[in-house]
């Protein structure tokens, strides 16, 4: 009950603009920035059927993808961005980590084909630390509700910033930010810390 009361004060006291009550002696902070709900289905009806996944030559299933797998799914905005290239090394960094959370594998999703993220994985260095899902028609990021328009930034539809824990095909926990330019929640210490606390 009192975790309850302290998330509730926190939340109206951010509402009006002071964070002052949230001091490292309260250990529920991450409650508020880490969303979890009724699992939200990432297979089924409405999505797409198979995507395309850099170290595969042709389009993988979702089924095959997540089916009976615990992994981490991190949306980002686009290949060759200045955020999104100080993301990933990252999540490189910190696989080893990740893996040692129970997951299967860290996923990486953006509207963008599949030449370009290999080339983007590859000037990285990146392997088989994060495999990266090229949604060429943004039809998986519509289909979880983290589509965005950056026409105004002449990047047209995209995905939003998000990272989200999906078990068995379904999404359980989620954090996204605020503005798809900033880099808190989404990075690799922060998705550690908030989804896998002490």
């Amino acid at each position: 009950m009192n975790e309850l009361l302290y998330v509730c004060a926190l939340a109206v006291q951010r509402f009006l603009g002071n964070e002052s009550c949230n001091t490292p002696q309260y250990p529920f902070d991450h409650m508020l920035r880490v969303r979890r709900f009724a699992s939200k289905a990432l297979l089924g009806e409405g999505g797409p059927s198979s995507v395309f996944v850099t170290g595969h030559a042709s389009p993988v299933s979702l089924t095959e993808l997540f089916k009976g797998k615990k992994v981490l799914l991190v949306g980002f905005v686009g290949a060759f961005t200045q955020i999104c290239q100080n993301q990933f090394p990252q999540y490189k960094a910190r696989a080893a980590d990740f893996k040692a959370k129970g997951l299967d594998g860290v996923y990486a999703v953006s509207v963008n084909d599949p030449v370009v993220l290999k080339a983007f994985a590859d000037s990285m260095g990146i392997n088989d630390e994060v495999s990266f899902i090229a949604d060429f028609n943004g039809d998986l990021v519509k289909h979880l509700g983290k589509s965005i328009d950056l026409s105004a930034k002449a990047l047209g539809l995209r995905s939003t910033r998000f990272a989200a824990l999906v078990d068995d095909g379904k999404i359980t926990k989620e954090v996204v930010e605020e503005q798809p330019g900033m880099l808190s929640k989404t990075s690799a210490e922060s998705v550690l810390a908030d989804f896998f606390p002490q």
